[in-house]
């Protein structure tokens, strides 16, 4: 490769690699000697690329460490977003489980879309914070400024309104408690489930699995993610007591036949 040419997409590799040293290992700094073994995978001349990435104003070199320069904190959070809301997307909407193919296809993806196309897709899947391997996803200005211009079809449980079904895709817990708890009762990901009710005054929010129907605090589902059904919308109730009109004699009171919910357990 001739020393004069910059190839951009490993460029964005590099700051990648930054990315994951500095703010996912929260090292805070890339000793100099680490990025240059980084950089000997895709350069002959790593002191060379160095020195070019200052020149770009995308790292900044601090006694034996290297930092992110403004211009460069940027670009990786930009290629870091594009990555991991690509896995998401894939994973979530697209339903690919081969984590190969996933990694694969997100790294074609983080080179390619520009702000606006990233931003639609981050409104599309409800602002996810983190990744299907757990890393956060740095939030855009369309998560700050809450975008509403895409219906999202992915939400947290608490932001579904009752009658909507959706399946549970995942949590955003770090309490292992918790987790450990909804995933003892059923509550995991690709399970398919219903709001049922919502408590008035910020109270628990009782959903139902097959038929069994569980109240969570909305401290616990603010953390469970789920994928809305395209046909669960606002689906109307058919458990309710109904007077239908005749055209002759009195009213008469219908009774409901359907199954009745035998089993109601409250999380918290």
């Amino acid at each position: 490769m001739p020393s004069n040419f910059i190839n951009y997409r490993i460029i964005d590799e590099i700051l990648e690699f930054m990315w994951i040293e500095i703010v996912d290992k929260n090292k805070k700094k890339v000793p100099v000697s680490i990025l240059l073994t980084e950089i000997m995978k895709y350069f002959k001349n790593p002191e060379e690329v160095l020195e070019k990435l200052q020149k770009m104003e995308y790292i900044r070199i601090e006694k034996n460490d290297v930092v992110f320069a403004e211009k460069g904190k940027e670009r990786a959070i930009h290629v870091i977003r594009s990555h991991r809301l690509a896995e998401r997307l894939l994973k979530d909407v697209v339903d690919f489980q081969d984590d190969a193919i996933l990694e694969q296809q997100a790294c074609n993806f983080e080179h390619t879309i520009d702000d606006s196309v990233e931003a639609a897709i981050c409104t599309l899947l409800g602002h996810p914070k983190i990744c299907p391997h757990g890393f956060a996803i740095p939030p855009g200005p369309c998560c700050k400024a809450a975008a509403t211009e895409i219906e999202p079809i992915i939400k947290s449980l608490n932001e579904l309104d009752v009658g909507e079904e959706g399946r549970c895709l995942y949590f955003t817990s770090d309490k292992n408690k918790e987790m450990h708890r909804l995933m003892s009762i059923g509550i995991i990901p690709g399970v398919q489930l219903r709001v049922h009710q919502k408590m008035p005054f910020n109270g628990p929010i009782v959903i139902q699995i097959d038929q069994t129907q569980y109240a969570l605090d909305p401290s616990i589902a603010k953390n469970i993610y789920v994928r809305v059904n395209s046909t669960g919308k606002k689906i109307k109730l058919n458990n309710k007591k109904f007077i239908p009109k005749g055209p002759k004699g009195p009213k008469r009171k219908r009774k409901f036949k359907g199954r009745r919910k035998k089993h109601f357990y409250n999380i918290e």
